[in-house]
C-alpha cells in the first residue's frame, strides 16, 4: 500500500534536525532573534491552520512521492532517531534561546524554537491522523 502522509512528517523532521545541528551562533546571524511576542502552542497551530485553509502548501522539497510499507517502517525508525536527536540538541538551549531565537517555517515565517516544537508535534499528529483515517477507507 502507498502512504505519502505518514513520510511527511519524516521528511519536516529531518529539515529540523538540519538546522538544529548548526551552531546557535549561526541561527542567530543567520535568520535573527524573535521581534514579536511569543505564540503560545495554541496560536501557532491556529495560524498554522489558517495558513492552509488559506491555500498554504508545502513546498515541493517537503512532498514526499509514494510510500510503501517498507519505505514507511525505515522512515518510521528514522523519525523516531531524528526526534532523539533534536531531544537532546535542545537540552542545550536555554529557556530564553528557545524563545528568541529562529528558524524559518515556509508558511508561517520566522518562528522561535519553541514554537516550531509546538508545530513539529502538532502536525506529526496531524499526519499521523490522516494515515490512521487513509487506512481505514
Amino acid at each position: 500500500m502507498e502512504c505519502r502522509s505518514a513520510a511527511q512528517p519524516y521528511i519536516s523532521v529531518s529539515a529540523t534536525h538540519r538546522k538544529a545541528l548548526v551552531s546557535k551562533d549561526f541561527l542567530r546571524e543567520k535568520f535573527g532573534t524573535l521581534n514579536r511576542p511569543l505564540m503560545d502552542e495554541a496560536h501557532v497551530i491556529t495560524r498554522y491552520k489558517e495558513a492552509l485553509a488559506n491555500g498554504g502548501k508545502a513546498p515541493e522539497r517537503f512532498v514526499p512521492g509514494a510510500f510503501n510499507s517498507e519505505e514507511r517502517d525505515k522512515a518510521t525508525a528514522e523519525t523516531e532517531q531524528l526526534l532523539t536527536g533534536i531531544g537532546q540538541l535542545l537540552q542545550d538551549y536555554t529557556e530564553e534561546e528557545l524563545d528568541t531565537l529562529v528558524m524559518p517555517h515556509p508558511l508561517l515565517g520566522p518562528l522561535s524554537i519553541r514554537e516550531m516544537m509546538y508545530l513539529m508535534t502538532y502536525h506529526a499528529t496531524h499526519h499521523q491522523l490522516q494515515t490512521e483515517a487513509n487506512l481505514k477507507s
